[in-house]
């Protein structure tokens, strides 16, 4: 994974920032590069996913379970690479689970390429993508008028720099 991360330079800002993601102020954008062409282009995808400690993964569940989380992602489709047989989609996380993203395309058979956790890599690591092709793109900060140190963040959009799987589209 790759692209834009937050800091705080002082805990002031640590707690405006940490309400501000809290408060759903920010709208984050990813980009993925996936296996396959997705149908629907654009779409929702909803899942109970329950962390396991031992391992670092996360599982899906058919059921409500004591540690199972509900999770929710947004996708659109922008550009397909028929040639490779992958779909640049630009993912938007309305809940935020660990492996969220790499999750929910591997459950609905379309996994990130390079990844090695929730799908076979081995193809992907010969043509030279050994982890997944997933970066956090682009952050909107809305409504932060309010924030003592942070209010001018209100209406900012921060874009990463392009990942390197998007020559592939």
């Amino acid at each position: 994974t790759e692209g834009l991360v937050i800091a705080a330079k002082n805990a002031q800002a640590l707690r405006e920032m940490n309400d501000i993601i809290k408060e759903r102020k920010i709208k984050k954008i990813y980009l993925a590069a996936v296996h396959g062409v997705l149908n629907p282009k654009k779409g929702e995808i909803k899942l109970l996913l329950e962390k396991e400690a031992d391992g670092n993964i996360v599982k899906v569940k058919d059921h409500k379970t004591k540690n199972a989380k509900s999770a929710v992602t947004l996708y659109n489709t922008v550009a397909v690479s028929g040639k490779r047989d992958l779909s640049l989609v630009e993912v938007e996380l309305i809940t935020g689970r660990t492996h969220q993203i790499r999750v929910s395309f591997a459950h609905i058979g379309h996994p990130l390429l390079g990844d090695g956790k929730y799908a076979i890599n081995k193809k992907d690591r010969e043509i030279g993508y050994k982890s997944q092709a997933l970066c956090a793109y682009s952050l909107t900060f809305s409504g932060c008028k309010k924030s003592e140190l942070l209010g001018y963040l209100d209406g900012l959009t921060v874009t990463a720099k392009k990942p390197r799987f998007l020559s592939l589209f």
